[in-house]
């Protein structure tokens, strides 16, 4: 996307009425990602990553590159299954002062996986 795009984007009506809802401080947003088109994104995600304060994310080298798509520059914090706990404290004292965490997997919705046949 060019940056033109991404403000004609920024400019559409529906944007406006995004701005309008509330979204507490103090909270972590479960955000999901494209999987494959980076234009699968929805405008929520977008208003959403545009309003965290830091996004925590499985690899800080793709959600960086997401965000450099659209225009976005967040803190990252890289959460994933070999540093877990020391996540969850640094993300819960970041939460405790009021920021807003978004968290994103490399591709759809953070903590959900398909079904594996077995």
């Amino acid at each position: 996307m060019t940056v033109q795009e991404i403000r004609s984007i920024a400019s559409l009506p529906i944007m406006t009425e995004a701005a309008h809802q509330v979204y507490p401080i103090a909270t972590l947003y479960i955000v999901a990602t494209p999987i494959g088109n980076v234009t699968d994104i929805s405008l929520r995600a977008l208003h959403l990553l545009s309003l965290a304060d830091a996004v925590a994310c499985e690899d800080t080298r793709n959600t960086a590159h997401l965000l450099t798509r659209f225009g976005l520059n967040k803190p990252l914090i890289a959460a994933h299954q070999h540093n877990e706990r020391e996540v969850a404290e640094t993300l819960i004292a970041r939460l405790h002062a009021g920021e807003r965490i978004a968290l994103v997997s490399d591709a759809g919705t953070p903590a959900v996986s398909a079904a594996r046949k077995a």
